[in-house]
């Protein structure tokens, strides 16, 4: 089946209408450091916390959505993986024909794919996934050929929001100059708004995407909860220094150097990476139907639709 852009990953989702993530309190719930990248113990979750994420003590709700997706994907917590799909975008560095390259080969993949991009006007780092380019014939006509990734998760009765990429603004390095110091983010910034740096002496030019893939366990960890790029930051950093990590700060240079990006604050509240994504829409109830069923997450969501 065409599933959540061509994803065909088996098993998953449950009939749980608690929200992935939360208990039936509404408490945001973690999972281990070996359920982590690099963490190197599967998928297995435990109340035992790392400090990065936050803290916990109760057993994790059902798994539903995207989360039962990642947790049905092979070596998705193996952390020779996670370099490779680290290693996929940072070996771009920016180049116009490798960046296209990268574009296509996302388009067309029949995997779960998962970035992070910067909104304008909020601090809230977005989780996007599945994208994929829209070829139906027939169907919503006035979006033939448009790139579309979805925003939000499948759970209970809510469905992903649909959004149009821009065809190259999306994809494209785009070269910001900050203030690389995270110590700084951290201390000046805090971690809750985006932030200015009091000193820009030591500000330099950095080349990042702005569209920012990352492996599905990161994305299992984001989907737990809302990230600030202060406290993914810190999440990350959580995963390099957790117990039996495989994972080490060169493979994560780029993730953590967009970070610190993500964080600054380039005026009006809007950082320095933000991009302007439009909902994709139509009237056509086709478009409808291709929506729900690029977002079947397993094969149990299209064997009973």
């Amino acid at each position: 089946p065409n599933t959540a852009g061509g994803q065909t990953t088996p098993g998953g989702g449950t009939n749980s209408t608690t929200p992935a993530g939360q208990s039936a309190a509404g408490t945001p719930t973690q999972q281990t450091p070996g359920a982590h990248p690099g963490g190197g113990q599967g998928n297995q979750q435990n109340n035992s916390l790392p400090s990065a994420m936050g803290g916990g003590g109760f057993a994790p709700p059902p798994l539903e959505g995207l989360r039962a997706a990642i947790a049905a994907t092979p070596g998705v917590f193996d952390g020779a993986a996670q370099k490779r799909e680290l290693d996929w975008q940072a070996n771009v560095k920016g180049d116009t024909a490798k960046t296209k390259e990268f574009r296509d080969d996302v388009l067309a993949d029949l995997n779960l794919r998962t970035f992070v991009f910067m909104k304008a006007g909020t601090p809230i780092v977005q989780l996007l996934h599945s994208a994929t380019t829209f070829r139906h014939p027939v169907v919503a006509r006035e979006l033939k050929n448009s790139q579309i990734g979805f925003v939000g998760d499948r759970v209970g009765w809510q469905m992903p929001l649909p959004v149009c990429l821009p065809p190259t603004n999306a994809w494209t390095w785009t070269t910001v100059k900050i203030v690389d110091d995270p110590v700084k983010m951290e201390t000046e910034g805090g971690k809750e708004e985006l932030w200015t740096p009091s000193d820009t002496s030591t500000a330099q030019d950095i080349t990042l995407p702005r569209l920012l893939h990352i492996p599905l366990a990161l994305a299992d960890i984001m989907l737990q909860g809302q990230y600030t790029p202060q406290t993914l930051h810190a999440a990350i950093a959580g995963v390099i220094s957790a117990p039996n990590a495989t994972l080490t700060d060169a493979d994560c240079k780029v993730m953590l150097k967009w970070c610190v990006a993500a964080s600054q604050d380039k005026g009006g509240g809007e950082s320095v990476l933000a991009i302007k994504l439009e909902s994709a829409f139509s009237a056509d109830p086709g478009f409808g139907t291709w929506v729900e069923v690029n977002n079947f997450f397993s094969r149990e969501d299209f064997l009973t639709y």
